[in-house]
C-alpha cells in the first residue's frame, strides 16, 4: 500500500465583460447664408441642417439627446441684439426607424437594426412646416456674424 499525499483544490472564476460600440462624427452644419435684417424668418431646409452619423452595435437600444441645445445666436460684434431660435416639435429625426422627435425631449431607448445611425436636426422629412425646422428671426439683427453650437449626444443603454 501507498501512503495517499496530501491535495488541496480551490476555484477562480472567469469573467468577461463586453463593452457596447459607439463612434459618432459630425457630417453637416447648418449655415443659414447671407441675409438683411428684412428679411424676417429665415429656417433650415431640406439641403440645409446639421448632421451627425453613427455607429454602434446592431439591435443596442440608443438616447439621443441634444444637451446643448441653443436657444439663441450671438454675434459677438453685437452681444446685446441676440437672435432667438425656435425648434419645431418634430424637428430631430434618426434614420434607422424613421423617427422624428423633439430635439428639447429627445428619444429613449430607439432600437438600431443596423448598427447604423444617421441623425438630423432642422431636416423637413415630410414637408410639414414649421414643426419639422429650426428657425430664426433677422428683423433685429445687426451687422455681423451670428453663431451658436448644437451639441448633439447619442448614447447606448
Amino acid at each position: 500500500m501507498f501512503a495517499q499525499l496530501p491535495t488541496s483544490s480551490t476555484t477562480r472564476q472567469i469573467t468577461l465583460s463586453i463593452q457596447p460600440f459607439l463612434s459618432c462624427a459630425g457630417t453637416k452644419d447648418i449655415d443659414l447664408g447671407n441675409h438683411r435684417s428684412t428679411d424676417g424668418s429665415i429656417s433650415t431646409s431640406a439641403t440645409n441642417y446639421a448632421e451627425i452619423q453613427c455607429t454602434t452595435d446592431p439591435s443596442n437600444a440608443v438616447n439621443i439627446t441634444f444637451p446643448g441645445l441653443p436657444t439663441q445666436l450671438v454675434n459677438d460684434q453685437a452681444t446685446a441684439f441676440p437672435l432667438p431660435l425656435t425648434y419645431g416639435s418634430l424637428s430631430a429625426w434618426v434614420s434607422d426607424n424613421q423617427s422624428q422627435f423633439d430635439p428639447h425631449t429627445g428619444l429613449a431607448s430607439d432600437i438600431t437594426t443596423s448598427g447604423n445611425l444617421t441623425v438630423r436636426l432642422g431636416w423637413p422629412k415630410q414637408g410639414i412646416g414649421p414643426d419639422e425646422l429650426v428657425a430664426v428671426n433677422v428683423t433685429t439683427a445687426k451687422r455681423g456674424t451670428y453663431h451658436a453650437t448644437v451639441t448633439f449626444q447619442v448614447g447606448v443603454n
